[in-house]
């Protein structure tokens, strides 16, 4: 993906949590109401505040000195699985940065299932195949067997190439 390699858009995890909340079900006209209830957006904070919950944001520097929000993603981490529950770009390919970005990550952190819930052209482009129910409950049973959620980190802005040279960021917190 050249945009990824450009420069354009930078990272950060766990930095503007309840942003990408607030986006994922607003943009594209997409109603509020319409899925994340209050009750739920409220459980999913403290959940993040726990460190269960999290994001990956992606800002665009094209054409100022400091970043924008322009996309993101953000799930929940159960052992080795993570269960992307939305994402949204303000910018083009910016829901697709986090996607690979977090791919990168997870696979680099001995990751063994993406749950992407909804399969689509977007993700299939991306590398996501469709498994049966039984597959990803078999999955699901024994890659969060510890029936753990893991904690992570925050980590402040880094670039695609940092990724590249360290994918191992960033880290699970030590329960």
């Amino acid at each position: 993906m050249r945009k990824l390699r450009s420069g354009q858009f930078y990272f950060s995890f766990n930095q503007s949590f309840d942003r990408v909340l607030y986006h994922c079900p607003t943009v594209g006209g997409r109603q509020r109401e319409a899925w994340l209830m209050p009750r739920l957006a409220k459980e999913l904070q403290a959940l993040h505040e726990e460190g269960s919950a999290c994001s990956l944001e992606v800002y665009d520097a094209t054409d100022c000195s400091i970043p924008e929000l322009c996309g993101g993603v953000y799930g929940l981490s159960i052992g080795q699985v993570f269960c992307a529950e939305s994402m949204f770009y303000l910018t083009p390919d910016a829901s697709k940065a986090a996607i690979v970005a977090l791919v990168s990550i997870l696979r680099d952190s001995d990751y063994q299932l993406l749950d992407i819930q909804t399969p689509s052209v977007h993700m299939t482009n991306l590398g996501a195949t469709l498994i049966s129910r039984g597959e990803l409950q078999r999955g699901l049973e024994r890659y969060s067997r510890r029936n753990e959620l893991a904690k992570w980190e925050s980590r402040d802005f880094f670039t695609w190439s940092d990724l590249a040279l360290d994918c191992k960021l960033p880290k699970p917190r030590q329960p």
